[in-house]
């Protein structure tokens, strides 16, 4: 019998599986890509690997060296947990608000945390800052040319698609995952111009929110109560679901009433 053990918990970074969570009442399908089977269970894992084996390939970080970023999200935890497992020091500014549950996973994996009066701002510039005096020499993923980030991203898109392919007509992506959204969505529409993208989002979407891709997706706004109601509908199927994921469930039911226009819909549970 052939058991495949893993070594690294790098190993388990993605090929994540996919779940059908159609409600009984739906009309149409709708299959879940469950980013919570990655390590610290979000999609920013991903990410995270992506943009420290290219600087440790490219030599733009070194063994024993230093990541340096200001983060005010889960991707400060998936950054913590490659520069552990790695063997890299990682350095995280964060805003004043950062949240003292992720603040907590951070310094799990042995992060130093730098917190500055103000928000993400404040820390993206405090970063820059550290990178030229008391880091200098230190990888910041947030200062990476656009090439090396859509490369990683698009390893994501070519992932989706040759596990599921042209089976759906509809994809929703929750909007605050930023560039990864817009390299799917260009990688699926180079792949099949029929499919509808949907862009879900649990506040309102300015304008310049969606600027490289408005021409190419529907929006959907889903109110504060829709996301907690998702989020407790999927716990009561086993599924632990992040605030992006019940946004994203919760928007794919709605759609799913519609079976001619959204009858496979692949919903990306970021969390």
């Amino acid at each position: 019998m052939n058991i495949k053990i893993n070594n690294n918990i790098l190993e388990l970074v993605g090929n994540t599986p996919i779940l059908n969570v159609s409600p009984i009442h739906s009309v149409g399908n709708i299959f879940a890509k469950l980013e919570s089977f990655n390590p610290t269970h979000s999609i920013y894992d991903r990410i995270a690997l992506g943009l420290i084996e290219n600087a440790l390939f490219n030599q733009n970080l070194f063994d024993g060296g230093t990541v340096l970023d200001a983060v005010d999200n889960e991707m400060g935890v998936s950054l913590a947990m490659v520069c552990a497992v790695k063997g890299l020091n990682c350095v995280l500014i964060v805003p004043q608000d950062f949240d003292q549950i992720l603040k907590n996973r951070v310094q799990s994996y042995g992060a130093k945390i730098e917190i500055v009066n103000g928000g993400i701002i404040e820390a993206i510039k405090k970063a820059r800052s550290r990178s030229m005096s008391l880091y200098r020499g230190a990888f910041v993923p947030s200062m990476v040319g656009a090439d090396v980030l859509i490369s990683c991203c698009s390893l994501i898109a070519q992932e989706i698609w040759r596990r599921i392919g042209d089976i759906v007509d509809t994809i929703v992506l929750p909007l605050c995952i930023g560039v990864l959204a817009t390299v799917i969505i260009d990688y699926y529409s180079n792949k099949n111009s029929r499919i509808s993208f949907v862009l879900a989002s649990g506040t309102d979407i300015q304008k310049n929110d969606i600027l490289d891709i408005q021409n190419k997706v529907q929006t959907h706004i889903v109110d504060i109560d829709s996301i907690y109601d998702s989020m407790q509908e999927l716990g009561n199927i086993g599924i632990s679901a992040g605030i992006m994921s019940s946004t994203v469930y919760s928007a794919s039911k709605q759609l799913a009433q519609d079976r001619k226009n959204h009858k496979n819909i692949l919903a990306l549970f970021a969390d």
